[in-house]
């Protein structure tokens, strides 16, 4: 082996010119020639068996010649196939040493990727055992919340429990409810049906009444017309009889008492200030404040006078229209309506329609509103064909489409003296038309009367 790396050719031993490469050439020619040249010298000519002389010394150095030339072709194709051979073994080493290069640069870059790999795995590692924490955490919170849920679901049964318990309880009561409604309708019906009879009864005896008055009437004019043709009869004593016959018959005729008919006024505080004795002479008033539309209801089942009322007149709406809206007052008044009818079906009935205000744009307007309702369910249907139902509207309490105020109190609300005198003329005006009754004349204020003196 060391033998074999002393032969090894070296790049930096090799010529690089041509001249120089010649020169080595005959240098090794003429090492080679000489001894060749000692060897060849002749001492004496020598013959061969074929009796030929050999040759000549100039024809030895010709041959020489040629020998030595073509010792330099073959020395230069050695050399040229040499330098082939060193350039493709220096190709090979150039090859090598770049893998050499590369795999140094590989065995760098892996190394470094080893180191990255390493902190790689530690961060990994690193991660794994935050994740393993976090594992452990959640698993513990989950203990946690199964306790949670556990204790959670013992309150929803508990609370169930007490839902279930409760649900019976308030089954049990309404049950207990029902039945008491039921028994107090029943009452209720019990007593219905013993006032209606009550009240045909009072109507029978209205009736024999009347046809007492009628008998006793029939024998005052008998006895008028007895009377009269007894004229023939002379003396004082007839005449003094006949005068004391028809005192006493006059006074019994002056001791009935004359029927009015009687009028039921409902309304809020505005009509507070009516005085219902003198509202009209023409018929018996009675007056009755009820604030809500719920409050006349319960005051109209409640009550039940000997002789049923022969009109009834609400003014129930101001108030309702704060807290509901004017379909709903509208449907609630003429349910009461139909409850005054069912109770009284011979009674005669007239809504007041809300009176203008100033106080809240919205009140007014939905006073207008309800208003519109009513009349649009009114007029053109079977109430004005019955002859039992009128509407006041009020139109008097207007000045240019708005509300007076000289008729409203400071509140702009609540109507003051003025507003409640044009209340009332408004009802008695309604009354007695209702009743086909024609109203009593009315005298004149002074100051009308000394305005026409002056004129």
């Amino acid at each position: 082996m060391g033998n074999q790396k002393d032969n090894v050719i070296k790049w930096s031993d090799v010529p690089e010119r041509w001249s120089d490469r010649h020169d080595v050439a005959n240098s090794i020619l003429i090492e080679i020639r000489d001894p060749i040249s000692q060897n060849l010298k002749p001492t004496n000519p020598k013959i061969d068996n074929n009796n030929n002389a050999a040759d000549t010394p100039s024809q030895t150095e010709v041959n020489l010649s040629r020998l030595q030339q073509c010792f330099l072709d073959t020395i230069c194709k050695l050399q040229i196939s040499q330098e082939k051979d060193t350039t493709t073994i220096v190709e090979a080493v150039n090859g090598c040493k770049i893998l050499l290069l590369q795999g140094q640069s590989q065995l760098d870059q892996k190394s470094t990727d080893k180191d990255t790999l390493s902190k790689e795995l530690q961060s990994v590692q690193q991660k794994i055992k935050t994740l393993q924490e976090e594992k452990d955490s959640l698993k513990s919170q989950l203990q946690i919340e199964k306790g949670n849920v556990t204790l959670l679901k013992c309150q929803y049964d508990d609370l169930n429990i007490h839902s279930r318990n409760l649900l019976v309880e308030t089954r049990k009561e309404l049950e207990k409810l029902v039945s008491s409604t039921n028994s107090e309708l029943d009452f209720n019906a019990n007593r219905l049906i013993i006032k209606n009879q009550e009240l045909q009864t009072l109507h029978e005896s209205e009736h024999n009444l009347r046809l007492q008055l009628d008998k006793a009437m029939d024998e005052i004019l008998n006895l008028k017309s007895q009377i009269s043709s007894s004229m023939d009869i002379s003396g004082q004593h007839a005449g003094n009889a006949t005068s004391k016959s028809q005192h006493q018959t006059k006074e019994q005729v002056d001791q009935q008492p004359i029927w009015k008919p009687s009028v039921l006024l409902i309304g809020t505080s505005n009509i507070r200030g009516i005085n219902e004795s003198k509202l009209s002479p023409s018929i018996d008033a009675i007056k009755e404040i009820c604030f809500t539309l719920d409050k006349t209801n319960e005051y109209i089942l409640g009550y039940n006078p000997q002789t049923p009322p022969a009109v009834v007149v609400l003014h129930i709406l101001t108030n309702d229209l704060k807290t509901k809206t004017p379909q709903n007052c509208a449907c609630e008044l003429f349910a009461l309506i139909s409850t005054i009818q069912e109770k009284w079906c011979e009674v005669k009935c007239i809504i007041s329609l809300a009176t203008p205000r100033k106080d809240d744009m919205m009140h007014h307007t939905n006073g207008q509103i309800v208003n519109a309702l009513i009349k649009q369910n009114f007029y053109g249907r079977h109430y004005t064909e019955l002859k039992k139902f009128q509407l006041i509207e009020h139109n008097n309490m207007y000045y240019e489409g708005q509300a007076n105020e000289d008729l409203l109190q400071n509140d702009l609300y609540h109507l003051n003296d003025k507003g409640v005198s044009f209340l009332a003329s408004n009802i008695k005006q309604a009354v007695h038309q209702i009743l086909n009754i024609p109203l009593p004349p009315t005298r004149r204020p002074r100051s009308q009367s000394q305005q026409t003196r002056k004129r």
